[in-house]
């Protein structure tokens, strides 16, 4: 189900059951040619911890353990699975300017269809 959904959103790149993010996100990095600063992640729990804190952005959901804080640059206000990624994608977007022209973009393919 995983990779059939991954394709339908052309993913290209997928991990399933990796031990340890770190290390495959630095290997991902190294192939796409981009430093682990240039990089934007969002996890919940311990085996997040490393990465979280590696990376030039980096956010846990509202429902993340407390202790989880100290790996990350920062809470959002919404809880995993319920418009977490969508918060953390929108600061994204914000952070680079980019909010408004996304939105325009998005409205406009919308009256197209």
């Amino acid at each position: 189900i995983v990779w059939r959904r991954a394709e339908k959103l052309k993913i290209n790149h997928l991990f399933i059951g990796v031990k340890n993010k770190l290390e495959v996100a630095e290997k991902l990095c190294a192939d796409l040619n981009i430093s682990l600063q240039e990089v934007a992640y969002a996890g919940d729990d311990l085996n997040d911890a490393m990465l979280l804190n590696a990376v030039g952005f980096s956010a846990i959901p509202a429902n993340a353990p407390t202790y989880m804080e100290r790996y990350s640059q920062r809470r959002l206000t919404k809880k995993g699975g319920e418009g977490a990624f969508r918060e953390f994608v929108e600061l994204i977007l914000q952070k680079e300017n980019l909010l408004d022209t996304a939105i325009e973009k998005y409205l406009k393919a919308t009256r197209q269809k």
